[in-house]
């Protein structure tokens, strides 16, 4: 999921992130099911939990060699927002496309007389993407995760709201996640490419909400109107408007009320708004997918699970953001 394409418009306008050579002493907070998935990519689907688990043990053991305070992992719930669940089904018609693609690439396979690398490694990663991860294995690698002692929290609903709230208000001081849609919701500072300071010490890029808004003269309300524009977790985006575009737009008009305002009958054609109540539905979907963003967690169950030391740091954050 996330939003295609966002970290490179971000270096295409000149923002640079920082750069994490060391995490000693760090509390980090991890976006869990996008790890998952990221681990599950190229494993045959025949014992998938226990490969998962494997590799991600390893990884998180590596996390605290190099000196990490603490490490969380943090899974979605079951209580994903409606908008998710129908972009969700609207992108699993390219999946549906994806299988074809393995169909076809798997009797070009059967008509060569020999081993095609490139052809394996493409009907591989086809094979990865349109298989997922089944739910049972997710729950799977959660209590084998639990098991060996790791810490992990199950959000009432997705991830991200759990994640922005504990950057948000200091109990993390960092998030590892290449979901550019948690860089849009508040202040927060991601890590991405963590992987490569733990295997040759080149660096994590460190993502920070505070400065991309100020690097791209937008307030967060704009950086949110700016991704529903080009498609985000909530909105199918506008087909046709690309992040430069809307960049542009979002800064001339502010917001996206008075940019499609200032369309007359012809250009809202051009972008699929073939009547008036579609470009109303759109806008609809905005405002929607603007309070899912500042949506935020049961922090009681927060309070309990990572226990009384960090629930006045929780209790002064709400007395702030009141």
């Amino acid at each position: 999921m996330g939003i295609s394409g966002f970290y490179q418009f971000l270096r295409r306008q000149g923002y640079r992130p920082g750069v994490v050579r060391d995490i000693h002493g760090m509390r980090i907070a991890i976006d869990a099911r996008a790890l998952v998935y990221r681990y599950a990519y190229d494993l045959p689907a025949d014992d998938l939990a226990p490969n998962i688990l494997q590799r991600l043990d390893r990884f998180l053991a590596s996390l605290v060699q190099q000196g990490a305070r603490q490490v969380l992992l943090v899974f979605d719930g079951e209580g994903v927002p409606a908008e998710k669940i129908r972009v969700v089904e609207e992108r699993s018609v390219a999946k549906e496309r994806t299988k074809l693609k393995i169909e076809v690439l798997k009797k070009r396979r059967r008509e060569c007389e020999s081993v095609d690398p490139p052809l394996e490694s493409k009907l591989q990663r086809l094979e990865s993407a349109a298989r997922g991860v089944p739910k049972s294995v997710y729950l799977a690698v959660i209590d084998g995760l639990e098991q060996r002692g790791h810490l992990c929290f199950v959000a009432e609903s997705e991830a991200d709201f759990a994640l922005n709230y504990l950057s948000e208000n200091r109990l993390v001081d960092a998030v590892l996640s290449d979901d550019a849609d948690l860089l849009v919701a508040g202040p927060i500072r991601v890590l991405r490419n963590l992987p490569n300071l733990l295997r040759d010490g080149a660096g994590a890029d460190l993502y920070d909400h505070t400065h991309i808004c100020r690097h791209l003269r937008l307030t967060t309300e704009q950086l949110q109107e700016l991704v529903c524009m080009i498609g985000c977790d909530y909105t199918k985006g506008v087909r046709g408007i690309g992040p430069v575009t809307a960049l542009s737009a979002i800064r001339k008009f502010e917001t996206v009320p008075r940019f499609l305002a200032a369309w007359d009958a012809k250009q809202k054609k051009r972008y699929s708004f073939y009547h008036e109540d579609q470009a109303a539905g759109f806008l609809a979907e905005v405002e929607k997918s603007k309070t899912l963003f500042k949506w935020r967690p049961d922090t009681q169950r927060l309070q309990t699970f990572l226990g009384q030391s960090a629930a006045a740091d929780i209790r002064r954050g709400v007395a702030t953001l009141g």
